[in-house]
């Protein structure tokens, strides 16, 4: 499933569910995705910011089996991906602005649905309506 937001990382909110099975079996660890942020238009200068989901302890010992817990996001099935922080232009043609968000892609569909209703304010197509209709 995915799921896109406006990229205000200090306001989203990440159910306190497994992201992987989708069960509340605690202890829930957190475990940290990066998300890369161009800042120039040229690529050069960069910024990571990391945000953190909850895996339980049965998937971690079933998915890790001999690696560490932060590799567990890099394999090709990882539970929630995300990569690189995109933006859409708005506004005239002196005042172009843009808006930036990010796409989230879970494999749970059931957590993906949570994820997206723990956010439902900062969905980017109502987030990009609000500030083209505030610009106006």
């Amino acid at each position: 499933m995915k799921v896109t937001l406006a990229f205000l990382p200090n306001l989203w909110r990440a159910p306190q569910v497994c992201c992987n099975c989708g069960q509340s079996i605690p202890p829930l660890q957190q475990v940290p995705i990066k998300i890369i942020e161009y800042t120039d238009w040229s690529g050069k200068r960069w910024r990571t910011w990391q945000f953190s989901f909850p895996y339980c302890t049965n998937c971690i010992s079933e998915s890790t089996k001999g690696t560490n817990l932060i590799s567990v996001f890099r394999r090709q099935h990882a539970p929630v991906e995300a990569n690189f922080v995109q933006s859409k232009k708005y506004g005239t043609l002196l005042r172009k602005k843009e808006a930036k968000y990010l796409d989230f892609t879970f494999k749970n569909e059931q957590y993906g649905e949570l994820f997206k209703e723990a956010n439902k304010d900062l969905l980017f197509e109502k987030y990009f309506a609000e500030i083209q209709a505030s610009n106006k």
